[in-house]
This record gives C-alpha cells, sequence and structure tokens, in this order.
C-alpha cells in the first residue's frame, strides 16, 4: 500500500458550522453502554449511509407516494445544468436473470458530455446510500471542465432510479448495475479508457464489482469513504437478524425531497453479507485509490482500511486530516478530493 504525500494549497478551508451528518457519541470516551451503541449505530446507519443488457424502460412518475422529477428539473435542482455539449438521462435494466433477484431493477444513468474536443475517457460515478447523482455535482462538473465524459448512474431505490426506497436484496445488485453502465457506454463508443468513482456505498459497489473479477474494465478506480463495516459492526449482524422483522425499517430525517423516508434493515443485512466477502476476498492488484478522512464517524474507516490492505495490496491511500464522510461534498475537502482524483486518473499510482 502507498501513501500520498500532503498538497500544499494556499487557500486555507475552516470547518462549516452546520454538517449534513450528526453525531451523537464521542468517539474518545473510554467504553459506551449498549444502548449508547444500539443509538450510535442507528444514528450512523440512518444518516449517513453509498449486466450486461440495456433494455430501456420507462421510468416510474412516483415512489412510495413521492413524484420523481422529470430530468430537467433534476439537472436545476441539484446544479447539473453547467453548460455540456450533450446532456441526457437514460434509463437502463439491470438484469435480474444474472442473479436470484426477486426485484429486477431500472437506473437512472446521467450522461454529461465536455465542451472541450479533448477526450479524456469516460468516468462512471456512483453516489452513496441515501443519495444520488446530485449530491455528487461538483465532482461531475469539475471533470468535465477537464475534459472527462461522465456517466453517473442513481442507484436502485435512490434518484430518478425505480425499486424500493432504500432497499437491495444483495449487493451483488450493484454490480449488475455496473456492468449495465459499462455496455451502455461501450454501445454508445464512449470515450476510453473507463474510470470508477465510488463514494461509500458507491465504493462498496466498486470493491464488489472488483472481487466478481469485472473490476478489469476500468483503468483505474478512486474510492472515497468505502463502505465494508459501520460502526459497531460486531454487534450489528445479530442485531440485524433480531430486529429486522419487528422493526423492519429505521425512520431517517431527510430534507431532500428524493430521499428514502426510511433506512430498510433487509438492506443492512444485505451489507453485512457484502461486508463478509470483501473480507474473504482474494487479494486483487487492480490500481485504486482510496480517500480516507480521519473524522469520519459513519464507517468504521480504520477497520476498512485493514480490510481493503488485504484485498487491494497496490492501493494507494490518502487520509484527510478532519475529514468527515462525504469527501465530495463537504465544501472543506471537496477541492483537494477532486485534485486527487484528477491526478490520480492522469498519472496513476505515484
Amino acid at each position: 500500500m502507498k501513501r500520498c504525500c500532503p498538497l500544499n494549497f494556499s487557500t486555507m478551508f475552516t470547518r462549516p458550522h452546520s454538517e449534513k451528518v450528526l453525531i451523537c457519541l464521542s468517539r474518545k470516551a473510554p467504553q459506551r453502554s449498549f444502548s449508547r451503541i444500539l443509538l450510535s449505530i442507528g444514528v450512523a446507519l440512518s444518516l449517513g449511509l453509498a449486466v450486461q443488457g440495456c433494455t430501456a424502460q420507462p421510468r416510474p412518475r412516483t415512489r412510495a407516494g413521492r413524484t420523481i422529477p422529470e430530468p430537467a428539473e433534476f439537472y436545476a435542482m441539484y446544479e447539473l445544468d453547467f453548460p455540456v455539449s450533450f446532456r441526457a438521462t437514460s434509463y437502463l435494466s439491470c438484469d435480474a436473470e444474472r442473479g436470484p433477484f426477486k426485484h429486477p431493477n431500472t437506473i437512472a444513468l446521467h450522461e454529461f458530455h465536455p465542451l472541450t474536443p479533448t477526450q479524456n475517457g469516460t468516468v462512471v460515478i456512483v453516489h452513496g446510500y441515501l443519495s444520488h447523482a446530485g449530491h455528487l455535482s461538483y465532482l461531475i462538473r469539475k471533470l468535465s471542465e477537464h475534459g472527462y465524459t461522465i456517466l453517473a448512474m442513481d442507484l436502485p431505490g435512490h434518484g430518478l432510479s425505480s425499486g424500493r426506497p432504500g432497499d437491495i436484496d444483495d449487493f451483488s445488485e450493484y454490480v449488475r448495475c455496473l456492468q449495465a453502465v459499462h455496455s451502455y457506454g461501450v454501445g454508445k463508443s464512449l470515450p476510453t479508457p473507463y474510470y470508477g468513482i465510488g463514494f461509500s456505498t458507491g465504493g462498496a459497489a466498486f470493491l464488489n464489482l472488483i472481487e466478481e473479477g469485472y473490476g478489469r474494465d476500468y483503468a483505474r478506480v478512486v474510492l472515497a469513504a468505502p463502505l465494508v463495516r459501520f460502526p459497531g459492526y460486531r454487534l450489528l449482524p445479530l442485531l440485524t437478524a433480531t430486529f429486522q422483522h419487528v422493526v423492519p425499517h429505521i425512520p431517517t430525517n431527510d430534507s431532500d425531497p428524493l430521499a428514502a423516508p426510511a433506512m430498510p434493515l433487509n438492506w443492512v443485512a444485505a451489507a453485512n453479507r457484502y461486508a463478509v466477502r470483501i473480507e474473504k476476498a482474494i487479494p486483487n492488484s487492480a490500481e485504486v485509490l482510496v480517500l480516507q478522512g480521519d473524522d469520519d464517524d459513519i464507517i468504521a474507516w480504520r477497520r476498512n482500511l485493514l480490510v481493503l490492505e488485504n484485498f487491494l495490496p497496490n492501493m494507494e491511500l490518502h487520509i484527510f486530516p478532519n475529514g468527515r464522510h462525504e469527501l465530495y461534498r463537504n465544501r472543506t475537502s471537496r477541492r483537494e478530493a477532486f485534485i486527487r482524483t484528477l491526478v490520480f486518473f492522469q498519472y496513476g499510482t505515484m
């Protein structure tokens, strides 16, 4: 594993007065009662948590009683209406025949072609849990300005995609959706090479893709605060199995109009199974950059890095001092996170 050297910036950043993620418990407390552990798990999960065949499907206008905006409205709502040479949203079917999935998914794929004639490749971007592509608008815009074609998908049950809000039966379904996106790009002869960016649960999607042997489709992959385990991970499988049928959903409190109203414990159970697969995965030589904040209370990042060092022995790692979970979205970290991503895409590991 390689660690990045610090970057020197002339602009100093300060922590914003408000954070989207609120953590109730101090990490420095020497001991926590069982009830406090339960509370920390619930808060972290509910607030923080990221195929072949591309048949176009009609998009449902409502999901869980909420109206889904048209793509043009979506672009305006989340500052995705920046100047480009081409912009469109397509709807792809994630092929359920490749796995024992109960609920086939149709994902929204947001496509942006840069104004510049220089074509540096295509970047596939996957957001985090209870989020969508609109929350990564800064990253999408900056990459477009540097000559990259962008394919930013909304995970099943998120954003403009169909599916049960915030739910999935197995994380391998995310892999099928990533394969659908890649097949779409190849079918449209989008510029190569292909690069990947996964934030949080989006990082889990790429890790699952690499673990299943499909990482060779991407020249380089950046994982920002990638999900493997959550805080309280030792108790989480038992708690999920105990309460999944008693309290199947944990209510969320997100003002975003596209946010899921609750987090299904079925998704948490799927996350537990995914983590076990990654922890047992055979080491892979994929060229990966991991960006991680050391003030991230949403995932068990120290434990996760140990797992990733075993799974991705050639990975490059950069730690953001005082960095929170949403590195690409927080104003204190997004500029450096973008620059490190851009340098890695252009030059690889240093």
